[in-house]
């Protein structure tokens, strides 16, 4: 009998503390994350916001940007070519050494001479930011 009573008291503290732990995890649950919706864009976006944006807040600037299809106007400052061959382009709002760096997606698109100074709209996926903003497979939008 003794024995009896000593396992439905252990039965129950123990039925105590695992209905305890239980109602604590379903308390604890986390409410779940709601993602903000990233923004929609009216084209062509003007380089000195998106230079801006890069300058303020870089993670928040890779979150609106990087891994999307951009199409920046802005004025040529630079224009190169890159270790494989193909042309790069580099707009900036004015003069400053940040800015939009475009890799052509081919050199076939430049069809007649650039100049600098000159203002030009060009169609790129955002790669995010290095030594400027970085924008690949580029084309030039009329």
């Amino acid at each position: 009998m003794k024995h009896l009573r000593l396992f439905f008291i252990i039965a129950t503290v123990s039925i105590f503390f695992i209905s305890c732990d239980t109602q604590k995890n379903i308390t604890d649950k986390k409410k779940p994350i709601v993602e903000k919706k990233k923004p929609v864009f009216k084209f062509p976006l003007n380089t000195s916001m998106v230079i801006n944006d890069y300058k303020k807040d870089e993670k928040n600037a890779d979150w609106k940007y990087k891994n999307r299809v951009l199409i920046v106007k802005g004025v040529l400052t630079e224009q190169y070519k890159n270790k494989e061959g193909l042309v790069v382009i580099v707009l900036s709002s004015n003069k400053k050494s940040f800015g939009i760096s475009c890799t052509m997606y081919t050199n076939k698109q430049i069809t007649r001479p650039l100049k600098i100074g000159e203002t030009v709209q060009i169609k790129g996926f955002c790669l995010g930011k290095k030594e400027h903003v970085l924008l690949g497979k580029c084309v030039f939008v009329k």
